[in-house]
């Protein structure tokens, strides 16, 4: 997108050097203006089918469409969104964990919601704020899944959002491994297990 190039820039997040385009840079009217697109492909090679079909759409819309949908079909539909780089978005005054309250609030309590995020300080702060069930994802072993640790992320979280690899491991030629008793640790410690991403 030619008209965007002078957009281009490095910045700092979360203590990473990255050069790219950044959503603060842009209002909501040229981000409507963008098509969305599988971020990943060769994790996911069948969602290329739908590259540029769709808007990039806004929350609310996303809640507009599950509610939709969820009525034409007579059963719920669920939402699942994950707070991202909490602490840069707070830096420039743009928390969007408030702003993704205040849409929920706008749009009931009739929507099955789970709040994603890496982020145990952003969790810790929603937990006093809402009722709705909050995900600590972790991703590798460093995260030092201890039991107590466990019990530590179960003060502000429901869940525990692992990825698949600490719950089932691949040996060296590509099978199953012994599972890790991640699961029985979690729910020892009072979460729940949700694996990601399949």
């Amino acid at each position: 997108r030619p008209e965007f190039a002078d957009r281009r820039r490095t910045a700092v997040v979360d203590g990473h050097s990255v050069t790219g385009w950044f959503v603060e840079d842009f209002a909501l009217a040229a981000l409507e203006t963008l098509r969305a697109r599988e971020r990943p492909p060769e994790i996911r090679p069948h969602s290329q089918l739908y590259d540029d079909v769709f808007s990039v759409p806004t929350f609310e819309e996303i809640l507009d469409l599950a509610q939709a949908e969820a009525g034409r079909l007579g059963r719920p539909i669920g939402v699942y969104p994950e707070i991202k780089q909490p602490a840069h978005f707070a830096r420039l005054g743009l928390r969007h964990d408030d702003a993704m309250l205040s849409a929920l609030r706008d749009h009931g309590s009739g929507l099955p919601v789970y709040i994603q995020s890496f982020d145990p300080t952003c969790l810790r702060a929603l937990s006093a704020r809402t009722a709705v069930p909050l995900v600590q994802l972790v991703e590798n072993e460093t995260e030092l899944l201890t039991p107590y640790r466990l019990r530590e992320i179960s003060t502000y979280a429901h869940v525990l959002g692992a990825h698949k690899s600490l719950l089932m491991p691949l040996d060296q030629a590509g099978r199953l491994a012994t599972p890790t008793g991640l699961v029985e640790r979690a729910h020892d410690a009072g979460l729940a297990v949700h694996a990601w991403t399949f």
